[in-house]
C-alpha cells in the first residue's frame, strides 16, 4: 500500500520517449524540486537518496557520479527548472536540462558505486546476481 501523499501517474504514451514521463511527473508534483528515480537501478538505497536530498536546493541539479565522474541517476532538479522540465521532448528526458546548466550542478560521489548499476541487458542482470 502506498502512503497517502504519493501520487501514481500512468504514462499512456510511452512511445513518446522518456520525456513524456518527465513531463507527466513534473506536472503533478509539488514541493521544492523533482527527484526522478529510475526503476532499473535495483541497488539504490535510502542512504543514496538521502545524500542527494541533503544538498538539494530550489536552484540546483543534484546527481550521483561514478568513480570516473560520469553522471548517473537518480537526478534531483530544483523547482527553478520546472518550466524546462515541462518542455522536454524525445528520449533524453531531463538530460538536456541538466546539460544546459553545468553552473548549478552538485555532484555527489557515492561510496558504493555498484549501487548505481543500471539494469538494461541480460548481462547486467547476471552481474547484479553477484551482489546477493
Amino acid at each position: 500500500m502506498l502512503p497517502e501523499n504519493i501520487t501514481v501517474v500512468l504514462n499512456s504514451e510511452p512511445e513518446l520517449g522518456q520525456s513524456a514521463s518527465v513531463r507527466l511527473g513534473t506536472k503533478v508534483a509539488s514541493g521544492q524540486g523533482y527527484l526522478y528515480l529510475p526503476i532499473d537501478q535495483p541497488l539504490l538505497n535510502k542512504e543514496i537518496i538521502e545524500q542527494l536530498l541533503k544538498v538539494s536546493t530550489n536552484e540546483n541539479i543534484v546527481f550521483p557520479v561514478h568513480e570516473n565522474g560520469h553522471p548517473s541517476s537518480p537526478v534531483f532538479f530544483g523547482k527553478d527548472f520546472r518550466s524546462e522540465l515541462l518542455a522536454v521532448s524525445g528520449a533524453s528526458g531531463g538530460r538536456e536540462v541538466r546539460k544546459n546548466h553545468p553552473e548549478v550542478w552538485k555532484k555527489v560521489k557515492i561510496d558504493e558505486p555498484e549501487r548505481l548499476l543500471d539494469i538494461d541487458t541480460q548481462e547486467d542482470f547476471t552481474f547484479l546476481k553477484t551482489f546477493n
